[in-house]
């Protein structure tokens, strides 16, 4: 039994402030109301009449990249839509999801489509067919897109604007030359000017040689005001050995004479090192120039790891984001700006979630426990709200709905709650992937596990945030990928056709695998393209464990981290990668690791 295809209206509710960025992906985009620049000066309006939700849902994918806000609403469009408005309608559609043999795809098209997600992350998108009803203009303007997106990768993670065709210039008549005739008393005038700058030039030439401009671009370079350093002052209550080390190019430590608790730094990456006894403790410190102040407490873990499972994660500021280091990588505009955060001490999961563990969860009547589900239960209605033909499907009556619900949707290939591509067998996965990481489940799913573990362990296990996963990825050096600052694909699998053991590459200096490549990792957060912007703006001192959850609308997009082994274009490897996924997605590359709270 299919679920009904729900239908909205995309609105452009605002252009953002990047219009002519959003005048740019709308001209792309045939079949709309008007033309582009209309449309945007007539925010908030609706650009389409009524297409399915899935494909307005890549639509505005792609205008919220370009800095639009988009809304969709399932209320009739106002008389003065454009009669003209063509309806015509493919019969096949396409959705975000691999399956590798027909009886998947034959048991996807019973559940229908859900609504897609990041669909520039080309590493994650398998476009498979199924059943669906899709506007052709905006169908094949949306394919040209995504086959544009690699070739213009590079141009669009910049930010760049892209040159505007300039005309020709037209040229003017010339005018016609007069002769020009010099007065003999003009003469010494210009004498005594080239005088004047024939010493000028000599007296630089003996202050060039003499050192004088080296040592005006050094004070210059050293002023925290007006040149390209900033400070960092280490506080030290514990009378720990301090150490400062400086992270050059993409693997070299450079160590730091360090005299008192305070110095200026030139920007980029360095780390502390803190020893008292046997005890070694590392804290990142990146240096953003041009005043930038940073303080970094000396705190020695309150205890160590309790399992070999688990690494350590200090407590203290990191920086978030596409920074700026001396080896140059292009950033989505979500990566930006880079901000200070501050994270509480975490104990990390060294591994992926494993095939063999999270059969543990399934054996023990994991989706049959009402405890573990709670997050989705809580979602339900808000999910049944923005996407009504669930609740005509499941009903919205609390864990009735949601046990119905993952009886019939969060199944494997033998119809039976469990990861998908699952089968009766033993094990129900392939033979010799016990070690590797689970994939295809849902964040609910991810959340529901932690839950259990929970309660097994007598600990809060859950899902990482995104503060707390991108600074356990980044290592204590603030790498742009977990191994290094340049990409390398002998040190992680990001170009391979599956999954690896876990543990199969070398760790990053927390002692963490995986962190970049094999599978995409869940975390807890909700996605905001304007995130960091909003922490910068709150002040450093406010940016302390934050999480991104809105409880008025709990169904919301949430963000995968880390790459996979797709993972073929280094831009998705990167550590600051973000992308927003819907908490009941799934797919052959997306699994999770897990967090312990002190």
């Amino acid at each position: 039994m299919s679920q009904p295809q729900e239908k909205v209206y995309i609105k452009l509710a605002d252009a953002g402030s990047r219009p002519q960025t959003v005048a740019s992906v709308l001209s792309r985009i045939q079949g709309l109301k008007g033309t582009p620049e209309d449309l945007i000066a007539h925010a908030p309006c609706y650009i389409s009449e009524r297409v399915s939700l899935m494909l307005a849902e890549k639509v505005r994918d792609y205008l919220e990249r370009a800095g639009a806000r988009v809304e969709f609403e399932t209320e009739e469009v106002p008389d003065n839509a454009d009669p003209q408005m063509t309806r015509d309608e493919y019969g096949e559609a396409y959705v975000e999801f691999e399956t590798p043999s027909d009886a998947v795809a034959a048991l996807e098209q019973l559940r229908g489509s859900q609504p897609p997600i990041s669909t520039h992350d080309a590493d994650i998108v398998d476009m498979t067919p199924i059943g669906g009803t899709f506007q052709p203009s905006l169908r094949q303007a949306l394919t040209k897109l995504d086959a544009k997106d690699d070739s213009s990768s590079t141009r669009r993670n910049t930010g760049k604007r892209q040159p505007e065709p300039v005309a020709a210039p037209v040229e003017e008549p010339r005018p016609a030359r007069r002769r020009v005739k010099f007065r003999s008393s003009s003469f010494p005038f210009a004498i005594l000017v080239g005088a004047v700058l024939l010493a000028l030039l000599g007296i630089g030439v003996v202050m060039l040689f003499s050192g004088y401009f080296p040592g005006i671009s050094k004070r210059y370079e050293q002023n925290t005001v007006i040149g390209q350093v900033g400070v960092l002052s280490i506080e030290n209550p514990e009378n720990a050995e301090i150490g400062l080390f400086q992270v050059v190019g993409t693997r070299v430590i450079k160590q730091v004479p360090l005299q008192g608790n305070k110095i200026n730094l030139k920007l980029g990456d360095y780390y502390i090192e803190a020893r008292r006894g046997n005890e070694v403790v590392r804290f990142p410190a990146y240096i953003k120039g041009r005043g930038h102040r940073l303080t970094v407490n000396v705190k020695f873990p309150s205890q160590p790891p309790f399992s070999n499972k688990v690494a350590l994660i200090p407590a203290g500021w990191f920086r978030i984001g596409n920074k700026d280091t001396e080896i140059a990588h292009f950033g989505f505009p979500d990566e930006s700006p880079d901000v200070d955060v501050y994270v509480d001490e975490i104990f990390f999961s060294k591994y992926e979630v494993t095939n063999r563990e999270f059969a543990e969860f399934v054996n023990a009547g994991g989706y049959n426990n009402e405890v573990y589900w709670q997050r989705l239960i809580e979602d339900w209605p808000s999910l049944v709200e923005q996407v009504p033909a669930y609740g005509n499907f499941y009903g919205n009556d609390g864990w009735k709905s949601v046990r119905k619900y993952i009886r019939s949707d969060l199944v494997d290939t033998d119809n039976r709650p469990a990861p998908r591509l699952w089968e009766v067998d033993t094990p129900p996965y392939e033979y010799g992937q016990d070690e590797h990481p689970v994939f295809g489940i849902t964040m609910y799913e991810a959340d529901a596990y932690c839950k259990w573990l929970s309660e097994q362990t007598g600990r809060i296990v859950r899902l990482p945030t995104e503060v707390e996963w991108e600074k356990a990825a980044k290592g204590y050096e603030g790498y742009v990928f977990s191994y290094g600052n340049e990409y390398d694909p002998t040190r992680a699998n990001t170009e391979n056709q599956g999954t690896q053991k876990i543990g199969s590459y070398p760790p990053n200096s927390y002692g963490l695998y995986d962190m970049t490549g094999n599978v995409w990792e869940w975390v807890t957060d909700q996605y905001r393209a304007d995130t960091y912007k909003e922490w910068q703006d709150a002040g450093k001192e406010s940016v302390r464990n934050p999480r991104v959850f809105n409880p008025g609308k709990r169904y919301d997009r949430v963000v995968v981290r880390g790459g996979s082994f797709r993972s073929v274009n280094r831009i998705n490897a990167r550590t600051p990668v973000r992308y927003a996924m819907y908490p009941n997605y799934w797919h052959t590359n997306i699994g999770f690791r897990y967090v312990i709270e002190p």
